[in-house]
């Protein structure tokens, strides 16, 4: 009944905002990065929404071992986690002990969050942050049609052998919330032009919208680039990401972009379909993909 209640009053909040929204501009990623060239290096990164709850053999507990098999056998540099709860934090220290995390819950002490991880050896951490998919980014709140607070999380890395440098940001946006995702689409872009504008961007995330939709126009439309779409190498790219347990298909909502002005190329993506014995790790696929690039030395960085 509650639910119900909470879908009527998000429906009116839409139907409003249909007659009185107007989007937020995005800002256009960097097309042609400024300084010298400096480091080309091969980054490899995940996605995976880790499905916060279940029960017996889907129950995180159950399910985080088959989670740690898969982060292993891509070894990426980073990754970002969605629906990562209190339990998913305890239990991915010992699914991935090589890996440290930053981001902060949706609801800022507590709730789901979409954490950044990264190789803690082989990474120094730059810079990070959390910030909230709305008007007033800074303070933990959600976009009136969302049915929750919505986060992005992001880290910039550099590698302590290298120098390298690249930010990683993640996300989830509101599975109900159409205007929720047009604006985050605003929020994402300003961010990065804030914090990195002159350093290779991967934005990961589970997004709750669909290929050919205007929500995704509007990401395409800061400037990204769709791995799925331009790797040389596509392994299952064209499965269904969200499966529910191998009951959906045709649902690819999770994506992994980047700023194609610091890209040499992106070598792999993949749709990792692994199932153990009958269990599947979570009611979504893990994706990764592989990618050379290219940073830039300038006085900022």
């Amino acid at each position: 009944m509650f639910d119900k209640i909470i879908i009527a009053i998000l429906s009116a909040v839409t139907a409003l905002l249909s007659v009185v929204y107007v989007p937020s501009n995005v800002t256009p990623l960097t097309r042609e990065p400024a300084g010298t060239p400096g480091v080309q290096q091969e980054v490899t990164v995940m996605s995976y929404n880790l499905r916060c709850t279940g029960s017996d053999e889907q129950a995180p507990a159950a399910r985080a071992p088959l989670v740690a098999q898969d982060i292993a056998r891509y070894a990426p540099d980073s990754f970002g986690a969605q629906e990562c709860t209190a339990e998913w934090f305890d239990l991915l220290e010992d699914a991935a002990p090589a890996y440290a995390h930053v981001g902060a819950p949706r609801y800022l002490f507590f709730g789901e969050a979409s954490p950044v991880y990264y190789l803690k050896d082989k990474f120094d951490l730059v810079d990070s942050g959390t910030f909230w998919l709305t008007l007033t980014p800074s303070i933990p709140s959600r976009f009136p049609d969302a049915q929750f607070n919505r986060v992005c999380t992001y880290a910039v890395l550099r590698d302590k052998a290298t120098g390298f440098t690249y930010a990683h940001f993640n996300t989830h946006l509101d599975h109900r919330g159409y205007y929720a995702r047009m604006e985050a689409a605003a929020v994402i872009s300003e961010k990065i032009a804030a914090v990195c504008p002159d350093l290779p961007v991967i934005l990961t995330g589970d997004l709750n919208l669909r290929e050919g939709t205007e929500e995704a126009a509007r990401f395409l439309s800061i400037g990204f680039e769709n791995v799925r779409v331009t790797a040389a190498e596509r392994e299952n790219a064209d499965a269904s990401t969200y499966h529910n347990y191998g009951s959906v298909e045709n649902e690819i909502i999770d994506f992994i972009f980047t700023n194609p002005a610091f890209l040499v190329e992106a070598e792999r993506y993949v749709t990792d379909l692994s199932c153990y014995d009958g269990i599947y790790p979570s009611d979504h696929h893990p994706i990764a993909a592989t990618m050379i690039l290219q940073d830039y030395e300038t006085e900022a960085n």
